[in-house]
């Protein structure tokens, strides 16, 4: 009954209490519209909230939010995520297409009072960990976690994650006869896809920081507060990588 309950819940106010972490289960409220967490005291956020297909608006101001997640909402909600000093860069994934292509910006994220806190790069948050020696990195997967480093070559991507690839490109979508943790992980779905060729990736990934010119609160109608911050690339090989030095975002 709870379960059914929480399925079929529409709006949620969890504003003001002090909540430093959100269940990864959150997915399990899939007929959720709006949901405020503004006013706590979250530093990262579960995948779980990029699976809701219906969610409009997630406020998230007033909170310690080191990144945003690397995987793209489902629904492409309206995102405040204002007055959160120590955010130091955004995933490509989450910038809209006008973003994208240069064009002008628009209302789908708010960061008005974000990038001022220099003391945030070099932690991990959302299994990232920004280096303050280079704007550049390669990703491994290690123990569930991400660590970004200086290395001149990464691990080339193990059996397992080329399987879960093709799997995914093929458009499968019974998993009965494979492995179960193959089947889980694909069940699960891609963190993220490659910004190259559009690949889906569900381990290893390089990236590399790329910088966009944002409206930090595109509904001020303020053109002249525009701000250049740092963006996050994920690409699904070295050859796509060396593909995006030619890319301006």
């Amino acid at each position: 009954m709870v379960t059914l309950r929480l399925a079929l819940l529409e709006s949620l106010d969890l504003s003001g209490n002090g909540i430093s972490r959100l269940p990864e289960d959150i997915s399990a409220c899939r007929s959720l519209k709006f949901l405020w967490l503004n006013g706590n005291r979250l530093r990262r956020l579960p995948r779980g909230l990029t699976k809701l297909r219906r969610l409009q608006l997630l406020n998230l101001s007033d909170n310690c939010l080191l990144a945003l997640p690397i995987t793209a909402f489902a629904s492409r909600p309206r995102i405040v995520c204002c007055d959160n000093p120590a955010l130091s860069y955004l995933p490509y994934s989450q910038l809209s297409e006008p973003y994208k292509l240069g064009m002008a910006p628009h209302a789908e994220l708010e960061c008005d009072g974000c990038f001022k806190d220099d003391r945030a790069k070099g932690e991990k948050v959302d299994g990232f960990q920004r280096m303050t020696s280079s704007r550049t990195g390669i990703e491994h997967w290690l123990d569930q976690t991400w660590s970004l480093g200086d290395f001149e070559m990464p691990s080339p991507p193990s059996l397992l994650e080329l399987c879960m690839r093709a799997v995914e490109a093929s458009g499968l979508n019974r998993f009965d006869d494979l492995p179960s943790t193959v089947a889980a992980a694909l069940a699960e779905g891609p963190i993220c896809t490659c910004q190259v060729c559009g690949l889906a990736m569900f381990g290893l990934v390089y990236v590399a920081f790329d910088t966009c010119t944002i409206d930090p609160n595109p509904l001020s109608g303020q053109r002249n507060r525009m701000m250049q911050v740092d963006v996050l690339k994920a690409f699904c090989s070295q050859r796509c990588k060396d593909k995006n030095r030619n890319i301006i975002v």
